[in-house]
Parts: C-alpha cells; sequence; structure tokens
C-alpha cells in the first residue's frame, strides 16, 4: 500500500493514527483501507462533537475553577477524562503508543461523544440558566483537554481546531507548545460519578432489550416497579430528565405494568418496561426463548470439549483459550437474554 495515496484519500492524521494504534510490540502490522477509514471516521466524530459545541454557542471564556462545577455529568465527565489521561500518559512515557490511542480513542467516541453530549441535550433544552451556563463552558473546556491528549496522534487536525476555537487567546500559545493536562480525580465527584455510571448501565439495558426484542430505537416505553426496587427508584427520580431524553422513557408508570410490557434487571433489581400494543412482544420473546436454547447447547458442547483431557493436551494453547473466552461470553449472553424473557 502506497502511504502517499492514502494520506491523499484520507489525510495524514487518518494514517498516522492507524499505524500508531496497531504497533503493538511482536505483532506485523497488517495495514488496509478499512482500518484506516476506521480512524478517519473517528476524526470526522470529533470534528461533529465540536460542531455541535459551536452550534449551541459553547465558548471558553476564561480559565476555569474545577472545584466550582455543580452538574453530575461535568463531575463524571472531568474523573473519566481524569483517569483516561493517566492512562494515555502513562502509556506515552513506557512507548506502548497503541495502548495510548486505545485509552484516548474509547473516551472520545463513547464517553464524551456518545454519552456526555447525548446528556448535554436535555440540558441546553431546559430553561435553568445556570446550568446551561456550567454546561457551556464545560463542554468547551473538556473538547480543548480533548486536543491536547490528541495532538501526539493526530497533530494537523487538533492544532486545525485549536485554532479555529480560538483556544490560544486563552491560553496563549499553539497547542503544540502547550501544557500536557495534569489533573487530579476529584473524590468529591465519586458519587456523581457512580451514579452517573448507573445510569448509563440503565439507559444501555433499556437500549439493548429493545435491539433483541427487535423494538425500533426510537420508541418510547413506560418504567414501571416490578418490585421494591429502592436503588432503581431513587436513581431514575433523581435523573428523570436526563433518562426521558436519552433514554427514549415516557415517564414511571405507578400502576400496575401493562400486557405489553417485560421485566429486566438492573444493577440487581427488577424494572418493567411497557410498550405500546403496535408491538408484539410474545413472538419476540418466543424467538429469544429459541436463541437461549442454542446457546446453552452451545455452552454444554464446549464445556464437554473442555473436560477431554486429550483435546486439552494436544490442542494448540491459543484454540483451547479461545473455547474458554467463547464460554464465558456466551455465558453472559446467555444471563442477559434469561433476565427479559
Amino acid at each position: 500500500i502506497d502511504p502517499l495515496d492514502l494520506i491523499k484519500e484520507y489525510g495524514a492524521d487518518s494514517l498516522r493514527f492507524t499505524l500508531i494504534s496497531m504497533a503493538s510490540p511482536g505483532r506485523d502490522v497488517k495495514l488496509s483501507k478499512d482500518r484506516v477509514t476506521g480512524n478517519r471516521n473517528f476524526i470526522t466524530k470529533i470534528w461533529s462533537a465540536n460542531n455541535f459545541l459551536k452550534l449551541n454557542n459553547c465558548k471558553l471564556g476564561k480559565k476555569l475553577n474545577i472545584n466550582s462545577i455543580k452538574l453530575p455529568i461535568n463531575h463524571w465527565i472531568f474523573n473519566e477524562f481524569t483517569r483516561t489521561q493517566n492512562l494515555v500518559s502513562k502509556n506515552i512515557e513506557i512507548f506502548r503508543f497503541d495502548e495510548a490511542a486505545k485509552h484516548a480513542y474509547q473516551f472520545v467516541w463513547h464517553y464524551y461523544c456518545d454519552w456526555y453530549l447525548e446528556f448535554l441535550k436535555p440540558i441546553f433544552n431546559s430553561k435553568n440558566k445556570a446550568e446551561i451556563k456550567e454546561a457551556k463552558i464545560f463542554s468547551s473546556f473538556m473538547m480543548a483537554n480533548i486536543l491536547k491528549i490528541l495532538h501526539p496522534f493526530i497533530p494537523f487536525f487538533t492544532e486545525y481546531v485549536w485554532s479555529k476555537n480560538n483556544y490560544k487567546s486563552l491560553f496563549k500559545e499553539d497547542l503544540i507548545l502547550s501544557s500536557w493536562p495534569n489533573y487530579k480525580v476529584s473524590k468529591k465527584f465519586f458519587k456523581n460519578q457512580i451514579i452517573i455510571n448507573n445510569l448509563i448501565e440503565l439507559i444501555s439495558n433499556i437500549r439493548s432489550t429493545k435491539a433483541e426484542l427487535k423494538i425500533t430505537p426510537k420508541l418510547f416505553c413506560d418504567v414501571t416497579f416490578a418490585e421494591k426496587s429502592p436503588k432503581l427508584k431513587k436513581l431514575i427520580n433523581d435523573n428523570l430528565i436526563l433518562l426521558k431524553a436519552v433514554g427514549r422513557v415516557n415517564g414511571i408508570k405507578d400502576n400496575q405494568k401493562n400486557k405489553n410490557s417485560i421485566d429486566i434487571f438492573v444493577l440487581k433489581e427488577k424494572l418493567s418496561l411497557g410498550f405500546s400494543e403496535d408491538v408484539d412482544l410474545a413472538s419476540q420473546k418466543e424467538r429469544i426463548l429459541q436463541k437461549i436454547e442454542g446457546i446453552k447447547k452451545q455452552i454444554n458442547n464446549l464445556n464437554n470439549k473442555l473436560k477431554n483431557k486429550a483435546y486439552l493436551n494436544n490442542a494448540p494453547r491459543e484454540i483451547v483459550q479461545n473455547d474458554k473466552n467463547l464460554v464465558r461470553e456466551l455465558t453472559v449472553e446467555d444471563e442477559k437474554l434469561r433476565s427479559i424473557v
């Protein structure tokens, strides 16, 4: 593959990030256009996130006092960023650039773009001026720090965005000369960090349940507490605005669950999701039961295979390990499916 052709098609940073993320010790780099395309999409994702901030007039006017922030989602994203910043720094210092790139990618794509920006939308649409102001300032502050930790990997793109956002006027220097982030995890943010992680787990469960039942992700549902579920009740009542917007929930139904509902387990407590009569849950439950039976057979076959001493002694270690990993993965999937039928 001619790198100049790739640079012309996908950009220098896309190729650079791909090569860095694949540079594991002792591994041959099997470069392909698909991998470069994936990392170009990552850069596009950051560009879109930055445009979202601009659309909502998010600006960083002056240096921020971290201790003054109050929003739980800002507490959460700050501590998650600090953890990522430490992992990226540590791996760069020991020349594991692939691991450093992986941690940066994970945080930016999944934590910041997928979750944080989604949680910002209901805040921007609210009438709480204090929360809106903090959300605008802090989201921009986080973007500046994201550009810093990504700069060693995608320098052209990050320097360009730094310039477009006019961060030089605040930090008094170009990105290449700016100081590396060195924040410390805030212990007083721990409580809200746990709450938001629990909220993410709840929303993820609702989404995965819809996916298993082949229900369109855009469809709203009602929530009913099937049992006492004190932890879930508090979590939902305290974060109802975020749950409604991001989790696509209509609201809490106090009465008994409707006929077209399904129970799920979240944080070791039970919750019921109610759908409109248009959704055919009965046939979907039947399909999932058949899927559970298939997984059960697979697990039994693999376990019998792993009990065979001749197989364990003669098969390559890598193949045996793959079988063990598959048993674990199938067991997790089996538990998840059983929790919704």
